[in-house]
């Protein structure tokens, strides 16, 4: 749902003008798994400050730097000088996780030149990092005390981090969109879904489930029909897409949407391939509305779609899964994954001279 949302919406003329809300659905949901990681590893002190942020690098990365490395080769032969030079920019940007300030500072979300950016979505990428090279040190440090208090203070930052939000997003509503202390509070909601749920006897909560999975289905639902480019947004705007997914988890597997609709194989078959189609659909509209410069047709918008999903299956299939088995091999093949950073950084580099140096000569032909 969250990653479906998304691509629609950013194919235009959406019929769910708010799909955008996807990104806090996400939020939501990677705050509840990795905070389940964290603390069952914590509760039986396997847990590992180096092996999970390498667990992050082998899940997030290889991906993105297939991402990045193809918007440099289409940049190169599509855009104007000016043009490329900010897209390499936004690649060192992305590289290091930093997106999110990289485009604060160059662009509102909505506006038109965003639409000429084709990393703008990492943004959200780097507010997940960031958030995660925070919340494991809390976690680390709270681990002695009991799971009720660390509920409360995790409680208590998300009604403060939302406030926070909702107070300023009318004189700073970029900064509220794209920068990571706002959108804790999104992550911090699946956290302490997974603090609350594994200590409830979910058994004999059947009807509750059912009224749970529906209820979060319609808030999101209602998310996607009622938001839109024009909505103040996020602060209290993403409750009830955030509230929505929480219900959903809450309601685990036994509430009506989840054993339906969610379980669905096809539905299942999007989940699998959904970071790889984050990834792949934004750069792949950029690009295409870049070269045909007018508006894209229906027909055009169910190709790219369909391009978008060949992609991701095939990035799902010959990266994200190749490098997963290589994360539980030997290290020594494992720790050669910090090289890519550096190396795409190089390249990047040594790419932008070259064009510069071409279009210095032509010019001077």
């Amino acid at each position: 749902m969250a990653v479906l949302g998304v691509v629609v919406f950013h194919l235009g003329g959406s019929p769910i003008p708010g799909g955008f809300s996807g990104v806090d659905i996400f939020f939501v949901i990677s705050g509840f798994l990795i905070t389940s990681i964290l603390l069952r590893e914590l509760r039986s002190e396997e847990f590992s400050f180096l092996e999970f942020y390498e667990r992050r690098v082998y899940r997030l990365f290889p991906a993105l730097f297939a991402v990045m490395a193809s918007t440099l080769l289409v940049g190169y032969f599509l855009f104007m000088p000016d043009e490329f030079l900010e897209l390499g920019q936004s690649i060192v940007a992305t590289s290091v996780y930093l997106s999110n300030f990289f485009f604060f500072l160059k662009s509102d979300y909505f506006s038109g030149p965003s639409e000429l950016k084709p990393l703008l979505h990492t943004w959200s990428l780097a507010v997940e990092e960031q958030f995660y090279i925070v919340f494991p040190l809390i976690l680390f440090l709270l681990r002695k005390y009991s799971l009720f208090l660390l509920g409360t203070v995790i409680g208590i930052s998300c009604l403060l981090l939302l406030t926070i939000s909702q107070l300023a997003i009318t004189d700073h509503a970029s900064a509220i969109f794209y920068l990571a202390p706002f959108r804790f509070w999104e992550l911090l909601s699946g956290s302490l879904i997974a603090i609350i749920l594994p200590r409830i006897n979910t058994s004999k909560l059947k009807v509750s489930q059912n009224i749970l999975s529906l209820t979060g289905f319609c808030l999101i639902v209602c998310s996607f029909l009622l938001l839109n480019e024009s909505t103040q947004f996020p602060g209290l705007t993403a409750l009830p897409a955030v509230l929505g997914a929480g219900l959903l988890i809450f309601a685990t597997q036994e509430g009506i949407v989840n054993r339906t609709l969610l379980s669905n194989s096809t539905v299942v078959w999007f989940g699998k391939i959904s970071y790889s189609m984050y990834l792949w659909h934004w750069p792949i509209v950029v690009f295409y509305g870049y070269y045909v410069i007018r508006p894209v047709t229906l027909f055009e918008k169910v190709a790219l779609f369909v391009l978008t999903t060949l992609l991701a299956w095939l990035s799902w299939k010959y990266i994200e899964n190749p490098f997963r088995r290589l994360n539980r091999t030997g290290k020594g093949l494992k720790r050669s994954i910090y090289l890519l950073p550096p190396a795409l950084v190089s390249v990047v580099f040594i790419v932008s001279v070259i064009k510069s140096t071409s279009i210095f000569f032509a010019s001077n032909a």
